[in-house]
């Protein structure tokens, strides 16, 4: 949830596209910040995907990212 509440594309745009026919990619951006669910709705997998101005690329996920310890 703290991601979800400190990462600035979840203050931009949102959009969503099927993935094959059984996921569905949600995907929130605002300016050089982007981030990506993918959710497989059979199975119940999934991954999010982040830009990390930081460190200059996406990274995976994970609840011990250091974005995601950032106040």
């Amino acid at each position: 949830m703290r991601f979800r509440n400190a990462y600035p594309a979840f203050q931009g745009d949102f959009t969503y596209d099927p993935v094959g026919e059984e996921s569905l990619a949600l995907t929130w951006q605002k300016d050089e910040y982007k981030t990506t669910l993918t959710a497989n709705l059979k199975t119940h997998e999934y991954r999010i995907v982040y830009f990390d101005p930081q460190k200059g690329r996406d990274c995976l996920f994970s609840d011990q990212d250091p974005f995601t310890l950032r106040k």
